[in-house]
């Protein structure tokens, strides 16, 4: 996804390379690519040929601009880790189930943690009374 600054901003972030920390000042209309979620409102992004961890700020003082025409594609690739019942670990790329029929957004149950969706079980039959 592509963003746009709606405004002059300077802002802090990390490059991803070794985590050094620099400022970047941006000019309205500067455009970033948004890569992939870190956790606790931090972000990968790529701003020119670099990319950088950026924070909820550069996020908040910038706007989505519409998808190009392969806006299905992704510069990180994700993958689902599936345990068997037989405790065998399997891999399977999103991107290729990822509009499978029955298939749901995750079940978030903390940070970082998703669960099974419990199924309900259905209520038993009323028998007639006699």
């Amino acid at each position: 996804m592509t963003y746009e600054l709606q405004e002059s901003s300077i802002v802090e972030v990390s490059r991803e390379s070794n985590g050094d920390g620099i400022t970047i000042e941006f000019k309205k209309g500067d455009r970033w690519s948004y890569l992939a979620y870190l956790g606790e409102g931090n972000f990968l992004i790529r701003f020119g040929n670099a990319t950088y961890v950026a924070g909820q700020d550069l996020y908040e003082k910038s706007t989505k601009v519409e998808a190009s025409g392969n806006s299905d594609q992704s510069t990180h690739d994700e993958w689902l880790r599936l345990k068997c019942a037989n405790g065998a670990i399997g891999w399977i790329f999103f991107n290729e189930i990822k509009n499978a029929p029955g298939l749901t957004g995750p079940n978030i149950v903390g940070y970082g943690i998703a669960a099974d969706l419990q199924s309900h079980p259905k209520s038993a039959a009323k028998k007639p009374h006699r």
